[in-house]
């Protein structure tokens, strides 16, 4: 039985310690009107939590994204219900910037509920499967390139077809929107990571195009979080792998993210896909790595104290000289933005992790805005 007395309240803020303590508080005070904060991977985790104890909610709030989620609507900050029973912090990293935007809007604190770890999220994950034999399997990829050099492939407008067929034959982790340009090149990734959630959603619905995912690549890595959850014990995707996606900060002012050294037991996010795979990369034990097509230029950014910009360049559009894509987005195309302070942390911890561990680490791509690492050409390279 769950006592609601073991609800904590810190600094008058209402914290719970586990997901029943939050669903018997709910039941309890008999709320119905319930938005999430936040429309990302932890906001759907709560989301089916809540669903599994009948409890159904209004909808998410984020500004970082528009249109709906699982049938419920994504508000925005200025046209939610500010007198809902509760709003429920779904990220633990993110809950100051979170409740301090609710708060903003004219919420009153005592509604606003938030959870004391992160690991809490991956506990209700265990309670439906074992996640950690499916991680520990990352453990053969532990410096099984010791010493050699790995390009790791941005999406950026800089990349081209030349310059994968370049690279052909050479270790290459790339991600996402790279299978746009599958058609024109026979140069494949060896690992392929699909990091984003919402791009998850629709290139890893349908087995078929999971299979195509698999068949273009030697391994395929997603988040325990991600649509493709689901073919875990498929054996027909033997090439499919799982991480524990987290979002953790070193201690003090510059709070970098944190970068893994196993990826067995978890791979840190810093806003964008190149993160998780140059901490793949350096995993396997490579003494080289050479960024490519890693312009860094978005056309939606949040920057400067979380204001949002947009850039009339488009960046976005990913490899725009591709043939049509081979799949495309189901209904209506989610908008997001960029962390663009977040983003240049990660390079930051990319650039301070590999210094300390001996991996020299080089930008080859034409042109963009990376210059944390130093350049190099790629025609020299090769």
């Amino acid at each position: 039985m769950i006592c609601l007395t073991d609800k904590r309240t810190v600094d008058n803020k209402m914290v719970f310690d586990d997901f029943e303590q939050c669903v018997a508080y709910i039941k309890d005070k008999a709320f119905v009107n319930i938005y999430l904060a936040g429309a990302g991977q932890y906001g759907e985790i709560v989301h089916h939590i809540l669903e599994k104890s009948d409890i159904d909610i209004t909808g998410y709030i984020d500004k970082k994204k528009t249109g709906n989620l699982n049938n419920k609507k994504i508000y925005d900050y200025q046209s939610f219900d500010i007198h809902a029973d509760c709003f429920i912090l779904t990220s633990y990293i993110w809950r100051e910037e979170l409740r301090s935007q609710i708060v903003t809007s004219g919420v009153d604190t005592e509604k606003i509920i938030s959870f004391s770890n992160q690991d809490i999220f991956y506990k209700e994950i265990g309670k439906e499967f074992d996640y950690k034999s499916y991680t520990d399997r990352n453990k053969k990829f532990k410096d099984l390139y010791q010493g050699k050099r790995c390009f790791v492939i941005g999406n950026g407008p800089s990349l081209t077809v030349e310059d994968l067929d370049k690279i052909k034959g050479e270790f290459s982790i790339a991600c996402n929107s790279i299978i746009n340009i599958y058609k024109m090149t026979k140069w494949r990734p060896a690992f392929y990571f699909c990091w984003d959630n919402d791009y998850c959603k629709f290139i890893m619905k349908k087995r078929e195009d999971m299979k195509y995912l698999c068949d273009n690549c030697e391994n395929l890595f997603t988040s325990l979080g991600s649509e493709a959850i689901k073919y875990r014990d498929d054996k027909e995707f033997d090439r499919l792998h799982y991480v524990k996606a987290m979002h953790k900060y070193e201690a003090g002012e510059q709070g970098l993210p944190l970068f893994s050294a196993d990826c067995s037991d978890a791979v840190y996010g810093a806003g964008v896909s190149a993160y998780p795979m140059i901490q793949l990369a350096a995993y396997t034990g490579v003494s080289e790595i050479y960024l490519l097509g890693m312009d860094n230029v978005y056309s939606n950014t949040l920057r400067n104290q979380k204001r949002v910009t947009h850039d009339v360049r488009n960046y976005n559009e990913i490899i725009e000289k591709a043939d049509e894509a081979y799949f495309e987005y189901l209904g209506e195309k989610p908008q997001f933005y960029i962390d663009e302070d977040l983003v240049e942390k990660g390079y930051l911890a990319v650039e301070k992790y590999c210094r300390a561990n001996h991996i020299r680490i080089y930008n080859a791509t034409r042109g963009g805005a990376l210059e944390i690492f130093p350049r190099v050409d790629l025609d020299k390279l090769i």
